[in-house]
């Protein structure tokens, strides 16, 4: 093939190729669907063509066989967390937080002599911490038992949590069955 002939044949990177479907993966999902399931089920599938073609490809939707592996206890909390404050970067151990706060796509951390804010979802940090110190009692909180002053409920059956710097804190319907299970662990 000569140079020219390979120019006039290559096409610019962001030009549609003739004859060639630029609709993605959908093309490849309609001509799937038309496969009948018996032939996705053996393993074959008679490739596109004239009919005495005798080209087959394998199609296998069998996911492929993963390894197992062990089983671990709970996975690993954190001692301390790394929280940027403009240049400064501070360690703040998790034994000295008292409670956590959801502040949109933020937390506050709420210590004896601080607050600080960090980009996490509040979901994202139970799974760090200790859960036999931290609780979640709302969906936009999480508290250190360690500094729970007081429970108080209502005839309503709501729980309030008084925690040490005047928090007063409602504990939620969902997460009332996790605040009893502490304080029966409390009674003993």
């Amino acid at each position: 093939m000569t140079d020219s002939l390979m120019t006039e044949r290559a096409i610019h990177p962001f030009q549609r190729s003739p004859g060639v479907s630029h609709s993605g993966g959908f093309a490849f999902a309609r001509r799937l669907d038309q496969t009948s399931r018996s032939e996705i089920s053996n393993g074959t599938h008679r490739a596109p063509g004239p009919a005495n073609s005798r080209q087959e490809s394998h199609l296998s939707l069998a996911p492929a066989p993963v390894a197992e592996e062990p089983a671990t206890s709970a996975p690993p909390t954190l001692d301390r967390l790394l929280i940027r404050k403009g240049r400064r970067m501070l360690l703040v151990r998790t034994d000295e937080i008292q409670l956590i706060l959801a502040a949109g796509n933020y937390v506050r951390i709420i210590t004896a002599d601080a607050s600080h804010l960090l980009r996490s979802p509040l979901a994202e940090m139970m799974p760090v911490l200790d859960p036999a110190r931290f609780l979640r009692i709302h969906r936009s909180a999480i508290i250190n038992t360690e500094f729970l002053e007081s429970v108080e409920t209502n005839p309503a059956g709501d729980y309030f949590l008084q925690m040490p710097q005047g928090q007063r804190l409602k504990c939620s319907r969902s997460y009332r069955g996790g605040l009893r299970l502490f304080l029966r662990g409390l009674a003993g």
